[in-house]
């Protein structure tokens, strides 16, 4: 436990879960909100499996608690991501992916299969693009790599959508270069303060008694379809990006992530002109003019 003066106390804690068999270890994580934790667990020497815990974590005193787990015989596997919403919790076991809804009274009755290796390998034969470890991006979706030399990465679109709508694209984007297993991860580092439940938080920053709202696009004028936007959203809070052609007809929409304050986007095609730009979140609103010149 922390306090102003330091570290006051260092505790250990028991969960009532049952023992892991002792194996590889898994990829752990956070939900972005920072409410729960899981990691996985997989064994080899007498036929593979893996194994999936869940628990919940009280950000206020460290604790956490059981919330359920999941146990897959015939394979194992690595990966593992909270959607951005962090309800749906997604893990890999080479060859699948399965979703858990960890909202749901009963997590482990809610495992769903959403994908199934296509076999596809490109360009030689040892660059098969199984499933491996999982990274959600900052545009929401959740990315995926492979256990071999690969130049084709999977994506999940919609992970904050229940079942197949999640809507799983094999080897869907291609990069520069070979890519093998390793992935990036990062904690959402604009969670704050949890003060839910009357937590007393200690931080060397001062909290802003009032937000300061606004964004940045660039280039402007842009004379392509990229965009870069810079945002400062309210802490914990989601948002859109929003462009409005001159009639006010609503032309591209775009959600923005509240635990990520960059992004580059690709327009639509768009026509030489002058375009309304607006970003939203709760009740805040901030406009700006974009120029596109053809």
């Amino acid at each position: 436990m922390f306090t102003p003066a330091g570290i006051a106390s260092i505790t250990s804690q028991t969960v009532n879960m049952p023992q892991p068999t002792y194996g590889n270890a898994g990829q752990p994580c956070f939900s972005p909100d920072g409410t729960k934790f899981a990691w996985k667990n997989g064994f080899t020497q007498f036929g593979a499996f893996h194994d999936v815990r869940i628990l919940s974590f009280d950000r206020c005193t460290g604790n956490f608690d059981s919330l359920g787990y999941a146990i897959h015989y015939n394979y194992y596997g690595f990966g593992l991501s909270f959607s951005s919403n962090s309800r749906y919790l997604y893990y890999s076991s080479g060859g699948y992916i399965y979703q858990l809804d960890t909202n749901a009274p009963n997590i482990t009755s809610t495992d769903t299969l959403v994908a199934a290796y296509d076999g596809y390998c490109y360009p030689y034969n040892f660059s098969c693009t199984n499933f491996w470890l999982m990274y959600l991006a900052a545009n929401g979706k959740i990315y995926i790599t492979s256990s071999n030399y690969v130049i084709d990465l999977h994506y999940i679109n919609f992970p904050d959508s229940s079942g197949t709508a999640c809507d799983v694209v094999q080897h869907g984007l291609r990069v520069p270069s070979y890519t093998f297993r390793g992935g990036l991860n990062h904690p959402n580092y604009y969670l704050g303060c949890d003060t839910t439940s009357g937590c007393i938080c200690y931080t060397g920053v001062q909290n802003i008694a009032q937000h300061d709202f606004r964004f940045r696009i660039y280039p402007n004028p842009t004379k392509n379809n990229q965009l870069s936007i810079g945002y400062l959203l309210p802490q914990n809070k989601s948002g859109t990006f929003q462009i409005f052609d001159v009639t006010g007809k609503l032309i591209f929409n775009y959600n923005l992530p509240p635990w990520s304050n960059e992004q580059s986007l690709k327009l639509p095609e768009l026509g030489g002109g002058v375009y309304q730009c607006v970003v939203r979140s709760d009740e805040y609103f901030s406009s700006k003019k974009l120029a596109v010149i053809r």
